[in-house]
């Protein structure tokens, strides 16, 4: 497996051209004075993670110079140097990681996309975002731009742990790739994401409980001998097989369920 990790590495990286050089380096970071909170943070979490594996401390700028520059996202200036960012369709959080002549793109689908393109960036020189506090970074002296250009979109759209870090810590949500419509984040780690609710949605956005719960005082009539599905709302429940609901409410949800 480890034969096989440094092949994998040597066939991304085997590029003559220097990036970082026995701890020395002539490029610089491009995110354009327009990009979005998250671009931006996608340009100083780069940096950040280089700094510390090699100890290179490379320039964030707002100048492209058109060549010995990492490009964070689809500006104007990563538009010139590949130009199916101008008409590319984007996938929901797709990421796109291109050499282009001397300079690197990082790019993917707003808001989130050129975040995640850097953290997988990252990860293929061996960082390893385990937990918020334990992060694996490797010592790099030397880093060549990468020969083969690499495009993924996630085939799950909405993706969660439950665990307290990522609940609650949106910076380390976003490196590991994760975002849901439940626990939020800043505009800088990506947004949230919005769905018709974040989960029990069912009695409140489809079929009100308010409006469908049976008084409490009646009973159900013997004549439905049908099992009663009770949808929970704030401890009590809807009941789903009435007659009435299958009349005139069914069709109507599910046509809502299956509507993007």
């Amino acid at each position: 497996m480890l034969l096989v990790s440094v092949l994998m590495l040597f066939s991304l990286f085997s590029s003559a051209v220097p990036i970082i050089k026995n701890g020395k380096s002539n490029w610089s970071i491009y995110v354009s004075k327009n990009a979005i909170a998250a671009d931006k943070t996608a340009a100083k979490e780069l940096q950040s993670f280089l700094c510390k594996a090699s100890g290179v401390k490379l320039e964030i700028t707002n100048v492209a110079k058109g060549a010995n520059q990492i490009l964070i996202g689809t500006s104007e200036a990563a538009e010139k140097l590949l130009p199916l960012l101008k008409t590319v369709q984007w996938k929901a959080d797709e990421i796109m990681i291109v050499p282009a002549g001397n300079n690197l793109i990082l790019a993917g689908e707003a808001p989130r996309g050129t975040l995640y393109a850097v953290y997988e960036y990252l990860e293929w020189l061996g960082i390893r975002f385990w937990s918020a506090t334990e992060i694996k970074i490797p010592s790099l002296k030397t880093l060549n731009l990468p020969v083969k250009s690499y495009r993924y979109a996630p085939p799950i759209p909405v993706r969660v742990l439950g665990i307290y870090e990522c609940r609650y810590l949106p910076a380390h949500r976003a490196r590991m790739r994760l975002h849901n419509p439940v626990f939020k984040s800043e505009e800088e780690w990506g947004g949230s994401i919005k769905l018709i609710g974040s989960w029990h949605t069912f009695d409140k956005v489809f079929l009100p409980a308010a409006k469908y719960r049976r008084p409490k005082k009646k009973r159900r009539s013997r004549l439905i001998h049908s099992p009663v599905l009770h949808i929970p709302s704030h401890g009590q429940g809807l009941p789903l097989l009435q007659p009435m609901l299958h009349i005139k409410e069914l069709p109507h949800t599910a046509d809502r369920l299956q509507t993007p």
